[in-house]
């Protein structure tokens, strides 16, 4: 709806000094939007009925004012003419019923007020006409009983008011009728039990919350009824010793907690009951190392976390426990040696890093152990001198680079150490000079 233009057309009426009054959407005066009455003259006194219009003419509201003041019953109407309100006032405030429509006509919603504040019974329809819910309302709060309900009537909700807030159990349900949870509250925190359902009626949570805050035992079921989770809350963080099972009842994790941390040692399986994982924790979890093993419960991985930033050396093994991956790193980053090896424990390359980026030397190595390739690095680029050799370490290739391109003289070895070719290089590209 756009703005209206604020112009009033007065035109005198000879009852008690009334004059009738027209609002209008246009300056041109051709679009009503309000049309009621005045006493003496004053915007304030509006007096008998009043309409208000839409742009296209339709009528959108109804009712009637007495010295300015909302009296008896006003209607508000859909565009296309169907009714959506009807309120009763007395003296300016909704006393008695309160309906609501849906733009078909059927009722949406219907309330009681008693000094335009909600009493009694409030009641929402879905557009089928069947109950949605109910709630009742003492002083404009809730009070007593809340139900929900499903499209098909079913009851959906349950749950009591006590001063505008949740006080006692509150009960949903399953379409089916099942219970799907119970819970208690008092002055709108849950406190007490707390029990949640599968559609076939297994529990699925066993909990109890102290005045908002998780206490006690707390346990989660898979929906075959076999314990899932079970832990021990003390002032809403987990306490001491935690268990999770796999669905047939062997054993997951074995985790410790303390105030909500993990602390010490924690276990994880494998459902064939081998051991999955080793940690162990310290500095509120900020501090941990892993372990990892494979499911025949080979060693395949150690890692190290400090203040949250991977730490110290990082290993990775083969199936036979043999480190084939060494990565250094301080506050996060890889920093220092990198070393790779084959299946058989010998060293085929070794990279220095700093922060993240290879920077110093680089050797890779023969399967015989005998070095095949040292290389220059500055962060990541090549950059200084490049060496290459055989199997017997006999020189095969010499040179150096410039930010990953070949600079300066490239030689070129035979078997017996003889330079046999020489190329000038600048910025990569062959220098003819």
């Amino acid at each position: 709806m756009k703005y209206i233009f604020l112009l009033l057309t007065l035109l005198p009426i000879s009852v008690a000094a009334q004059q009738l009054v027209q609002t209008y959407y246009d300056s041109a005066q051709t679009q009503i939007l309000e049309q009621y009455s005045i006493v003496d003259g004053d915007s304030t006194k509006i007096q008998g009925q009043y309409i208000q219009f839409s742009q296209s003419g339709d009528t959108l509201i109804t009712g009637f004012f007495n010295s300015g003041v909302k009296n008896g019953i006003f209607r508000n109407y859909y565009p296309n003419g169907e009714l959506q309100r009807v309120t009763a006032y007395a003296n300016g405030l909704r006393q008695g019923e309160t309906l609501v429509y849906f733009e078909t006509g059927v009722l949406l919603q219907k309330g009681y007020f008693e000094d335009d504040t909600l009493v009694s019974e409030l009641s929402s329809y879905y557009p089928s006409g069947k109950i949605q819910s109910t709630t009742e309302f003492k002083k404009g709060q809730p009070e007593g009983i809340v139900k929900k309900y499903y499209p098909s009537g079913t009851l959906k909700q349950e749950i009591y008011y006590a001063n505008g807030k949740p006080n006692g159990p509150e009960k949903t349900y399953y379409e089916t009728g099942t219970l799907r949870s119970d819970i208690n509250y008092v002055n709108g925190m849950i406190d007490g039990h707390i029990r949640t359902f599968y559609e076939n009626g297994n529990p699925e949570t066993e909990a109890t919350n102290l005045r908002g805050e998780k206490s006690g035992s707390y346990k989660t079921f898979y929906t075959n009824g076999q314990l899932k989770y079970q832990g021990t809350y003390v002032k809403g963080a987990l306490s001491g010793l935690v268990y999770t099972y796999y669905d047939d009842g062997s054993l997951e994790q074995e985790l410790n907690y303390v105030e909500g941390y993990r602390v010490g040692k924690s276990t994880i399986f494998y459902p064939n009951g081998i051991r999955k994982q080793e940690l162990t924790f310290g500095n509120a979890e900020k501090n941990r190392t892993e372990v990892d093993y494979s499911t025949e419960g080979k060693r395949l991985s150690e890692k190290a976390y400090k203040d949250d930033f991977k730490s110290g050396k990082w290993k990775y093994y083969n199936a036979d426990e043999q480190v084939i991956l060494e990565e250094p790193y301080a506050f996060g980053k890889k920093q220092g040696t990198e070393l790779t090896f084959a299946n058989d424990g010998i060293k085929t390359r070794e990279t220095t890093y700093k922060n993240d980026r290879k920077h110093g030397e680089e050797r890779l190595y023969h399967k015989n152990g005998e070095l095949s390739e040292l290389i220059s690095y500055e962060f990541d680029r090549r950059h200084g001198p490049y060496l290459k050799y055989d199997d017997k370490g006999r020189i095969l290739e010499k040179g150096s680079y410039h930010r990953n391109q070949k600079h300066g003289e490239w030689e070129i070895y035979n078997k017996k150490g003889e330079v046999i070719t020489t190329t000038s290089y600048k910025y990569g590209k062959i220098n003819s000079k």
